[in-house]
């Protein structure tokens, strides 16, 4: 499993363009990692952001949990089932499918070597991938 979190980025178009970009990121790190679920918690209006990707919910009759180690301020807390996601997204015709799944972009480099789990760093605006010493 992996847990998502802090991707606050800038408002605007640039803003939504590097948090898109975060979560192919994450998706490829997940995906390159064997990982099977991927976790967010998301505040109002963000939840819907993760919904419009696919995210459900973890605890679907609970509504908004407070979280502790966020001041308690309400939550949704919502999953990703990774090795599903390119399938879901392909029959729902998402909008980000090709961008997600079809397109190359050299600044994200996600890395996959036997039996050494990758590690995802940001470095000057490149996503790579380096291993655990």
């Amino acid at each position: 499993m992996a847990h998502v979190s802090r991707l606050g980025v800038a408002q605007g178009l640039s803003g939504r363009l590097v948090k898109t970009v975060l979560i192919k990121a994450s998706f490829q790190y997940c995906e390159a990692n064997e990982i099977d679920w991927a976790i967010v918690a998301a505040r109002t209006p963000l939840d819907r952001q993760y919904a419009a990707l696919m995210f459900v919910d973890v605890f679907p009759n609970s509504g908004f949990t407070p979280l502790p180690h966020m001041n308690n301020v309400p939550h949704r807390v919502m999953g990703f089932e990774i090795a599903s996601g390119k399938s879901r997204w392909a029959q729902a015709q998402h909008p980000l499918l090709d961008f997600f799944c079809h397109t190359y972009h050299p600044d994200i480099d996600v890395l996959d070597e036997p039996d050494q789990p990758a590690q995802l760093h940001f470095d000057s605006g490149r996503a790579r991938a380096a291993q655990i010493q």
